[in-house]
């Protein structure tokens, strides 16, 4: 395993997962063994923002080998729900292959503060080789694996950096995203530069779609095209046909990661990676971690209802099901098993559900809060407790109480309290009081409350295990606000990031090898995926949140 240079290691070093390995003992006996040979190949593909019911709601858009062969030939678990409440793309994608919530992976947002290190972060930066797995606190099956085997490939590759890296955990044999600065693949320090990098730039070329035309490909006159409410490709068209611009620049990045053909390209450069990398050549298993992240840049433009994501979420179909058949005759279907799962689901747009609702002469509440809203109460109730900031510091502006504020989390700049001499749990007591005037806000809890385990009055059970699965000591604000339902923080269309169902529910499916057919209705966890995989694999993976799937091994789907 690769550590940072001194005094900036890895979260996980080789010797604690050794340890964990030892610890927790051998793979004998344990649930979910199996006497069946392991694949050859391991594929786990997360489509970014894919909630659970679009393969079911948009099924009239779908062909017959993509979604549906993977629910015809495969394991379906239509009810499968993340049990943690940040949905986001960091912990999501954290949790799919460490089995792991964010209180124990340390990922419980995009970007956070670690009050141990003193800074803000991102959930994949690293200080000393620009990104890496540096702040993700649990090994995934992939570091599990290659601990036990290290001659197993483990290569994670995806639009965002995020995506790539925390699916493939802390000793891949590469990660690969796109730099959309420079719109090439890329990689950072940490890794290992791959020697087919270059002839992937070369092969999967993101600037070759100059014009390229996305047309609408189902007849569905049931669904507008155009929805007020919706947002729009950078020249402010917002219906089909949509063409890509004719020269390359930060209009062309911005609208190729909304078009089909960056999910093409994304896949074109796995099959190049399958091939160059020689995955499932050789005596162990491999594993490839597939992030599409296409699907998020675009629903959050133009929300979970609109014509344009069912219209992708057909190009996805297609591009699978091309995969698959790839795999099919690469590889053998005994031979590999397929994983497509996502990081987490999304909230409809307010705007739009209350129109929709209206016109049947029925009301929803629902609606946004600004950020600035919430700043301008906690400033206004500090300033009322203690008087304006007085000290100066250079993290942030002198004028505010605030740190930063990353939904759910509300982090303040503790070393200013301290030099007033305010105590900090009871400005935080004082916010929350205030905050929970704020129209929209359903959940306002102290970092102390989540920290004893005091769930407030009248909170469910279930929502109060989810709010904590997602309470990391050190990484969780001050205090954490959560809206209520149907309503969402921010300008984007639309968004996610609650413990409500939209946003938990994602599709399941477990594809090849020797698993057989089967739709199982029992609601399981995207975290099951680790342990289930650990388990086939012969594994031992240190405690997780996740269970082994009640998937029945037997006949591989086909005899190839």
């Amino acid at each position: 395993m690769r550590t940072n240079d001194a005094g900036h290691r890895s979260a996980l070093t080789l010797a604690v997962l050794l340890f964990f390995i030892g610890t927790f003992g051998s793979s004998a006996g344990r649930a979910g063994d199996v006497d069946v040979a392991p694949p050859r190949l391991i594929v786990v593909v997360s489509f970014d923002q894919l909630r659970g019911d679009y393969p079911t709601s948009f099924s009239s858009y779908l062909g017959s080998q993509g979604f549906t062969r993977l629910r015809r030939e495969g394991v379906w678990f239509p009810s499968c729900y993340f049990d943690h409440a940040n949905l986001m793309t960091g912990p999501g994608h954290a949790t799919l292959l460490t089995g792991c919530y964010p209180h124990r992976s340390g990922i419980p947002a995009n970007d956070f503060c670690d009050e141990n290190i003193g800074r803000r972060f991102y959930c994949s930066e690293d200080t000393v080789h620009g990104l890496s797995p540096m702040l993700l606190e649990s090994p995934t099956v992939g570091d599990v694996l290659r601990a036990q085997s290290p001659e197993s490939k483990v290569i994670g590759i995806a639009q965002k950096d995020r995506a790539a890296i925390l699916m493939a955990g802390h000793d891949p044999s590469a990660v690969i995203w796109m730099d959309f600065g420079r719109l090439k693949w890329a990689t950072s320090t940490y890794y290992p530069k791959p020697s087919w990098l270059g002839d992937l730039n070369q092969s999967v070329r993101a600037e070759s779609h100059l014009n390229a035309v996305w047309e609408a490909d189902n007849s569905d006159t049931e669904v507008a095209d155009d929805v007020e409410g919706e947002g729009s490709f950078t020249s402010g068209r917002r219906t089909f046909p949509y063409q890509l611009p004719s020269v390359v620049g930060r209009d062309y990045v911005n609208d190729y990661v909304r078009h089909p053909v960056s999910v093409e390209d994304l896949f074109a450069a796995s099959r190049f990676i399958l091939k160059k990398g020689q995955m499932g050549q050789g005596p162990t298993t491999d594993v490839l971690c597939i992030g599409v992240s296409t699907t998020d840049f675009l629903g959050h433009t133009f929300g979970p209802d609109s014509r344009e994501v069912r219209e992708m979420f057909a190009a996805c179909d297609r591009i699978l099901a091309e995969f698959i058949d790839t795999l099919d005759a690469q590889y053998g279907r005994k031979n590999y098993l397929l994983v497509v799962t996502s990081d987490h689901g999304v909230a409809p747009v307010p705007e739009i559900i209350r129109r929709a609702a209206e016109a049947q002469n029925a009301q929803v509440d629902a609606g946004r809060i600004p950020e600035r809203v919430l700043a301008n109460v906690i400033d206004s109730v500090m300033n009322v407790q203690y008087g304006r900031p007085t000290t100066r510091l250079s993290d942030v502006a002198d004028t505010t109480w605030i740190r930063s504020i990353d939904e759910p989390s509300i982090f303040l700049r503790r070393e200013l309290l301290r030099r007033a001499g305010i105590d900090l749990g009871e400005a935080r007591r004082h916010i929350v009081t205030a905050l929970q005037k704020v129209r929209g806000l359903q959940y306002v809890i102290t970092y102390d409350d989540l920290a004893a385990g005091d769930a407030p009055d009248k909170m469910e059970p279930t929502t109060w295990s989810y709010i904590s699965a997602s309470f990391h000591a050190g990484r969780t604000g001050d205090v954490v606000v959560y809206p209520r339902q149907y309503w969402i923080f921010g300008s984007n269309v639309a968004t996610h990031g609650t413990p409500y169902d939209y946003d938990r529910h994602v599709p399941l499916y477990l594809f090849g090898w020797n698993v057989r057919p089967a739709t199982i209705k029992k609601t399981v966890s995207p975290a099951d995926i680790a342990p289930t995989l650990a388990s086939w694999l012969r594994l031992t993976m240190p405690p997780v949140d996740g269970k082994v799937l009640p998937v029945t091994i037997g006949t591989a789907t086909d005899g190839r």
